[in-house]
């Protein structure tokens, strides 16, 4: 496993959900922290505000922009808890039968 690969699995199983304000705050803190390690100036990472708060890092006025989105499950009920087995394998089971 690469060192990149390991560092977003870090940061995943330190982040396993993001549903309220409060853990997606500490997501982007965490991503923040690790972007300034990489060698991004902190002032080149800006929260923008859309549908939700998001991490834009560069020029927001830029020619080109590459993004990344992330979904967590939602809580409607038991079996699309964010638990791993009746989580995501749970509601993945259910759907397919």
């Amino acid at each position: 496993m690469s060192v990149t690969s390991q560092k977003a699995q870090e940061i995943f199983e330190n982040h396993p959900t993001r549903f309220t304000k409060k853990e997606k705050a500490a997501l982007r803190s965490t991503l923040r922290a690790e972007l300034v390690k990489l060698g991004y100036a902190d002032e080149a990472i800006t929260e923008i505000n859309a549908s939700g708060t998001s991490l834009l890092v560069g020029d927001p006025h830029a020619e080109y922009m590459f993004t990344a989105h992330y979904d967590t499950p939602g809580r409607t009920g038991w079996m699309l808890h964010s638990s791993w087995l009746w989580g995501q394998i749970g509601a993945n089971i259910f759907l397919i039968l």
